[in-house]
């Protein structure tokens, strides 16, 4: 969870450098990966919470460096693979130059058969000049997800009726 949280944040990081027209300073955001040690205030502060591998790997030592019972890979393997794939976001826009970032840690809020649903989107691209779009869910999972678990994924589903109240499409 809390490697989840630390990944997010610095996706959120690159995403909105990216919005902005801007190349992101990846040599920072592997320093913040690292280092970065932003405490909660309070129970219910949803700003808090992250720290950086080096925090981590103190408080996980055994879980950091052991392999996963699931996938053979422990956090350290995880983690190397995550800072040499640090690119793919950018990489991904250049190869699809017909998509633009839009939004991140999309806020959405609608009611669905009698019921609120609320949360926030990780991404969501857009193709230039259509309202069509592409909605990204960031997973840091410990293994590839079954068939089963992605036929419809439900969250996904939500993440498009969400975007559908807002944009008519």
């Amino acid at each position: 969870l809390l490697l989840g949280t630390l990944i997010h944040h610095i996706e959120e990081k690159i995403s909105l450098s990216l919005m902005e027209g801007k190349s992101p300073n990846y040599d920072e955001l592997i320093d913040e990966l690292y280092n970065v040690n932003i405490p909660k205030k309070n129970p219910f502060d949803t700003e808090g919470g992250i720290f950086g591998i080096n925090i981590l790997k103190e408080r996980f030592t055994k879980d950091y460096f052991s392999p996963s019972d699931k996938t053979g890979l422990a956090y350290f393997n995880k983690v190397n693979r995550y800072v040499s794939n640090i690119k793919r976001q950018e990489n991904y826009l250049l190869e699809h130059p017909e998509l633009e970032l839009v939004d991140v840690e999309h806020p959405f809020v609608f009611s669905y058969k009698g019921k609120t649903l609320k949360g926030f989107i990780d991404r969501i691209m857009k193709y230039k000049g259509q309202n069509r779009y592409q909605i990204y869910d960031i997973k840091t999972r410990d293994r590839l997800f079954d068939k089963k678990d992605i036929t419809t994924p439900l969250q996904h589903v939500v993440y498009g009726l969400a975007i559908e109240e807002e944009t008519g499409c």
